[in-house]
């Protein structure tokens, strides 16, 4: 259990007069949780933070067995104003939200049903006298992590070709040579290399052989400077089937082909059927380590960098609608000769659903 990022979902106490809505003092009682049977280290429903997993312990406080001046307590789930039909009525102290177990501890309060997001416990206490109280408490059930669909940490000795197929072709509009030579793993890393072999450039390509629609793709990435101006690091979602002439492609993380610079990089989204594009300039040295991520969904497609949202898509318009597959690529967008061995490092690359 852990407090909502510091948010302070405030306790709402008012007392309704019996013949109206108008508040008169606050009330006497409060919605109380405690994750134990026993109610020990019970605290005030005040936006605590469960999952669905989660089960709980909620009740009316404070009152006794000896209570004398309530004649019933009316409970309601994500209904604060009262105006639909309560999902518990208890007569009896102890006022527990679900129900009283006969040793006298509350019946736990499953959360699996109940959705991500913010809920609110009211309970609408009828007085002996014919007032009323009403006393009401907020938590919020975190969304479930996105279910992992692939992952490769590079930890191994080689490439794993089941995972991964290297292209075996022409460079970016035919600059250079693809080849899988040039993937290797080391330090824990996959590394790119692109170098001059026999007067031409050889360097790599290679995509991964699953494809997904929407997602969430995570990834630490550099790049090393190149003083020719000549290779870019590009990681990738590609069209299983480019349906022309629509165009679709998300280059998540594109450090361009700068002359000894790596700063800045940028994201782009390649749309419609004259390959448009919107970018996102990220102000940053992609020579240094990053993570990138993209979270690609129907309505919305989102970059973070280290952790940040940095830009946000949400024309429907522009986000792609078709399968994708990640693809790693490190291009020689010129024809020239490198003066030094180029690499790109990738840590790690993560697929969530």
């Amino acid at each position: 259990m852990r407090q909502r990022n510091g948010a302070t979902f405030g306790l709402l106490v008012c007392v309704l007069a019996l013949g109206g809505a108008s508040a008169q003092a606050a009330s006497a009682y409060t919605i109380q949780v405690s994750t134990t049977a026993d109610r020990s280290g019970a605290a005030l429903l005040n936006g605590q933070s469960y999952t669905q997993s989660d089960q709980i312990y909620v009740f009316l406080g404070p009152v006794t067995p000896v209570t004398k001046d309530i004649v019933r307590v009316k409970f309601y789930l994500d209904d604060p104003t009262t105006s639909r039909a309560p999902s518990k009525i208890e007569k009896t102290a102890p006022y527990d939200f679900v129900n009283t177990a006969r040793d006298g501890s509350p019946v736990a309060f499953s959360l699996a049903p109940l959705s991500a997001g913010d809920h609110t416990v009211t309970a609408q206490v009828e007085k002996v006298d014919g007032s009323k109280e009403t006393a009401s408490g907020a938590f919020v059930i975190a969304a479930p992590p996105p279910p992992l669909l692939f992952s490769d940490e590079f930890n191994g000795t080689s490439l794993d070709t089941d995972a991964w197929a290297p292209y075996v072709s022409r460079g970016h509009s035919g600059n250079g040579l693809r080849r899988g030579s040039a993937f290797s793993l080391a330090d824990g890393n996959l590394v790119v290399t692109a170098k001059m072999v026999d007067g031409q450039i050889v360097s790599g390509g290679m995509r991964h052989r699953v494809d997904y629609k929407y997602g969430r793709y995570v990834f630490r990435v550099r790049t090393d400077v190149d003083p020719t101006g000549t290779m870019s690091g590009v990681v990738l979602t590609w069209p299983k089937l480019q349906r022309l002439p629509q165009f679709t492609e998300n280059d998540i993380y594109e450090t361009g082909a700068g002359l000894n610079t790596r700063t800045p990089f940028r994201s782009f989204v390649h749309y419609g059927i004259t390959n448009q594009q919107k970018y996102f300039v990220h102000t940053a040295d992609a020579s240094e380590w990053h993570i990138m991520e993209m979270d690609w969904r129907q309505k919305s497609l989102k970059i973070y960098r280290d952790g940040n949202l940095v830009w946000t898509v949400t024309n429907e318009a522009v986000i792609p609608d078709v399968l994708h597959h990640v693809s790693i690529q490190l291009d020689a967008r010129h024809e020239r000769k490198l003066t030094r061995t180029v690499r790109m490092y990738v840590d790690y690359i993560r697929i969530y659903g």
